[in-house]
């Protein structure tokens, strides 16, 4: 309990400081790889990863992960082991 906490404290205190970089894209666009790659890169930066963007998060660098959508469709169903049903694909 005590780590979460001083963990949200030092997230606020780094968006305070200018320190934060926002990452976000939608699910299976590689968000979990470019996250890891900018805290090697970034060490002594917060690095934030998300599947939304909001407005307050403007005023940060950001990073967006892109992949052709079929692309996310064809690994979420091989990743979650689903058969590609038309009504899988439209989820």
């Amino acid at each position: 309990m005590k780590k979460n906490i001083l963990s949200v404290i030092k997230k606020k205190i780094d968006r305070l400081t200018g320190k934060t970089i926002i990452q976000f894209g939608p699910p299976r666009s590689g968000t979990t790889l470019i996250y890891n790659i900018l805290k090697d890169v970034f060490p002594n930066k917060s690095i934030e990863t998300r599947h939304y963007y909001r407005k307050k998060d403007k005023r940060f660098p950001t990073i967006v992960t892109y992949r052709n959508p079929l692309d996310s469709i064809s690994s979420s169903i091989l990743r979650y082991k689903l058969k590609p049903t038309d009504e899988v694909i439209n989820q």
